[in-house]
């Protein structure tokens, strides 16, 4: 076999293994989620994904979202209440529910969270990211009834690295391409099996950004975000030679402040990124 890669990739020679198992913290709260893609023609696998199986039927989705890293108890947090039920803002605010498509069937079905995928450097852009969801979402651990969600900030992409802006873009596109479509407008995205759900009709193209929140008609920041989030707001706004200055005035008087997340999740950095991508502010 070789390991080296000789022309387009033939996925028909592809293979899934895909593996849940009990998380060794959260057992009854948690399964682990495993799929690992190997090749006829190479010897070590070529890409992989990993995630985390969700049963709120326990009622104990908040101690279930505490059993993980930081980013999940944001996750549940950000758009679910204690019991795993969707907060009503992303249903009724008008200012924040971004394209609407996302409503009360978030409520029910298990939960798919995608911690990671990756593929092997040297066969990037060969089709077998995609094809890796599909088998995800061709699983007996996506139902009917069940969602899939993913944070695109937070996969392979490094908030300090150079190119940060790119990879971004390119890992939103990459999950509007297999119909995730994003909920509200905070960093997290979702999928569904139901091709009748609202989000299935909505292009990718047309995908609320959170630049729509920040600059788009009839939703702005308000007085109340400004003091919450005076960071994000600079950025975002103050398009002047000063704001190089003013962050580092607001960081000198408070070192957290580039640490903290918005009510979506997203860091300054975040902001920084999508004002530079879209030209908002």
């Amino acid at each position: 076999m070789s390991s080296a890669l000789n022309g387009p990739v033939d996925l028909s020679q592809c293979v899934a293994q895909v593996k849940s198992a009990k998380h060794d913290e959260g057992p009854g709260l948690l399964r682990t989620l495993s799929i690992i893609v190997t090749h006829a023609e190479h010897e070590s696998a070529i890409a992989s994904l990993n995630g985390l199986l969700i049963d709120r039927s326990a009622g104990r989705f908040r101690e279930a979202m505490s059993v993980e890293p930081m980013d999940l108890l944001k996750f549940g947090d950000t758009l679910f209440d204690n019991r795993g039920n969707l907060r009503t803002w992303v249903k009724e605010d008008e200012s924040r529910r971004g394209t609407g498509c996302w409503g009360s069937e978030l409520n029910h079905g298990r939960m798919v969270y995608i911690q990671s995928i990756s593929v092997r450097e040297d066969m990037t852009g060969e089709g077998i990211g995609s094809w890796i969801l599909q088998k995800l979402f061709s699983s007996r651990h996506v139902g009917a009834e069940d969602h899939v969600f993913c944070c695109p900030s937070l996969l392979d992409c490094d908030p300090l690295s150079e190119d940060v802006e790119a990879k971004l873009e390119d890992v939103v596109r990459f999950f509007r391409k297999n119909h995730f479509r994003r909920i509200g407008f905070t960093q997290y995205f979702a999928y569904s099996p139901q091709k009748t759900q609202p989000s299935r009709g909505i292009p990718p193209d047309s995908d609320a950004n959170p630049e729509d929140m920040w600059n788009g008609p009839g939703a702005t920041f308000t007085s109340d975000m400004r003091s919450k989030y005076p960071l994000h707001h600079a950025i975002v706004t103050d398009k002047s030679d000063n704001i190089v200055v003013l962050i580092r005035s607001m960081h000198a008087a408070d070192p957290s402040c580039v640490h903290t997340q918005d009510y979506q999740g997203f860091f300054p950095v975040h902001a920084a990124a999508m004002a530079e991508l879209y030209g908002f502010g």
